[in-house]
């Protein structure tokens, strides 16, 4: 695995955590979504980069 895939991962899974934290605390919906969004597309660009 590459430096690339690494920190997207890493990246992935802190704002997958963070968005979970959000949303057992209660913040608004619009705000964890976001996260969870933007989770999902560094998750994507992490497969993407593993695969290439």
């Amino acid at each position: 695995m590459d430096i690339t895939s690494l920190l997207l991962g890493l990246m992935a899974a802190t704002l997958a955590i963070t968005a979970f934290q959000a949303w057992r605390q209660g913040c608004e919906k619009r705000d964890v979504r976001l996260l969870g969004t933007i989770s999902g597309l560094f998750g994507a660009g992490t497969v993407v980069s593993a695969i290439l």
